[in-house]
């Protein structure tokens, strides 16, 4: 384990103009890593690592998530991409420094922006896309307790046993009466963030033996780390379960808070906290030292940011893709065709048709010089005479139709309809000769069709093509290990 992934320069070049444009006159009064504290920051970084390693820490996600050993069953559903938040309100009775949005409005119920204002149409959404994990959020869901309840209590009662589900509350308005009404109406976890309490436990304490499970979760703030250390062996003594720690990342919201802090910035597809990481890797390691019998789960920015999405994307893409089209690992609808004269397509649909359970996986265009096909199939494809023609598409699942993409209807119900919508990601990607079998071999895991290219080993791959492929990369997969600093 590297401790971070190789990034694209263009990738990190477009990261970086894209947080200048989010911040604007804002972006130069923070303090960015640069020089000595890049290599200084990844040494440190790396060290932890190994660290964690040769103690049996196990990462998973690509290393982006750890330790994986002992997982809380709602980061289980998480990591499996079938868990689902409602935000159930948008109003919170703290202020905490570190919270990415402002909580002023109480809000319909939403899910990845779609609205549930019927708890009934929530259920059967969660049905229908199979989650197994649920979660109700906010804001602080106990400010609007028995709105909390009643989508509890209908999810619980759609579902039964079929969905792990937990709420996430900063604690300052539980009672004993109140925990025990919510365990009754089927909530099988709670999670604290002890954070937003100065580290108070008594809330915890209240629910530990009244649910199956209790969570602290809470971002790494590096000013707390001693007392966060310190508190970990406190938790395993009241009972705690799991400890989850998550990484600070900068919002225009909280930017007038975390800019006055002495925080190292890195620059990504958001704005996360240099110190933030590095304390998270810390606790978990002094943990471990300590000998407390604690699993503590660091949960990176980087992580939600791939893993989490492409959980989102593939559950509508699902739903539309083609029998021809197959998904990506980060959730895009991957389309493949070959393209080429009338003669060599009709060749290659000769031998397709001649395959059992080939049916369906492939589709001739009415002009007959184009043919799609499924990623299984390419083994049989005869690449010698034909170029390649690569399209990702990326799917949404709406409220509403925009009326500008592709679009299936769901119904939930007799009363609630959603949509999946997909639209392509850029244009096409022609690829010809060697690109060909190095895309095959490295997004594919096959070697070469029928017709291999020659001269299309890894080594002698034209600058060209390997520009090309470095592009189509970051729809295929994701990099390994945590977040690269830049």
């Amino acid at each position: 384990m590297s401790g971070h992934y190789k990034i694209d320069p263009s990738e990190s070049e477009g990261n970086i103009d894209q947080n200048k444009r989010e911040y604007g006159d804002g972006y130069d009064a923070l303090q960015w890593i640069d020089g000595a504290k890049v290599d200084q920051a990844r040494t440190e970084r790396a060290d932890l690592i190994g660290e964690l390693v040769s103690r049996g820490v196990l990462f998973s996600h690509g290393g982006t998530k750890l330790d994986v050993r002992r997982l809380s069953p709602g980061c289980r559903a998480c990591g499996s991409g079938n868990w689902s938040c409602l935000f159930i309100n948008g109003i919170c009775n703290m202020r905490c420094f570190y919270c990415p949005t402002g909580q002023a409005a109480e809000e319909v119920p939403q899910t990845n922006t779609v609205p549930f204002a019927d708890p009934r149409d929530y259920a059967d959404y969660l049905e229908r896309f199979g989650f197994t994990g649920v979660s109700m959020s906010g804001g602080e869901p106990l400010m609007t307790y028995e709105k909390t309840l009643r989508y509890i209590r209908m999810v619980r009662q759609h579902l039964g046993d079929k969905v792990h589900l937990w709420m996430y509350t900063n604690g300052t308005l539980t009672s004993e009466e109140r925990l025990h009404t919510l365990r009754d109406a089927g909530l099988n976890e709670i999670r604290f963030d002890i954070g937003s309490l100065g580290y108070r436990l008594a809330p915890v304490s209240l629910a530990v033996g009244i649910f199956d499970v209790v969570t602290v979760e809470i971002p790494a703030i590096p000013e707390d780390a001693g007392l966060l250390g310190d508190k970990v062996s406190q938790l395993k003594e009241i009972g705690v379960d799991y400890l989850n720690l998550h990484q600070l990342r900068l919002t225009p919201y909280n930017y007038r808070h975390l800019s006055k802090r002495n925080y190292t910035f890195l620059h990504g597809p958001k704005v996360t906290v240099l110190e933030s990481e590095l304390t998270a890797l810390k606790v978990m390691l002094r943990t471990l030292e300590r000998g407390i019998d604690l699993p503590v789960n660091y949960c990176s920015f980087i992580y939600k940011h791939t893993y989490q999405k492409a959980a989102a994307r593939r559950r509508g893409a699902e739903l539309i893709r083609k029998p021809h089209e197959g998904l990506t690992d980060t959730g895009l609808i991957r389309n493949l065709s070959i393209r080429g004269s009338a003669d060599d397509i009709s060749a290659c649909t000769d031998r397709l048709a001649g395959i059992p359970g080939a049916e369906g996986l492939w589709s001739l265009e009415s002009g007959k010089e184009r043919l799609r096909f499924n990623a299984s199939l390419w083994r049989h494809i005869d690449f010698t005479r034909v170029a390649l023609i690569v399209r990702y598409d990326i799917t949404a699942i709406t409220p509403e139709l925009s009326y500008g993409y592709v679009f299936k209807t769901v119904e939930l119900n007799k009363r609630r309809k959603i949509y999946v919508e997909r639209r392509p990601l850029g244009p096409e990607t022609v690829l010809a000769r060697d690109a060909i079998e190095c895309f095959g071999r490295n997004f594919l895991g096959h070697e070469t069709g029928t017709g291999a290219v020659q001269g299309a080993t890894h080594p002698d791959t034209s600058e060209e093509a390997q520009r090309v492929l470095a592009g189509l990369a970051r729809f295929e997969t994701y990099p390994e290990g945590l977040a690269h600093y830049y």
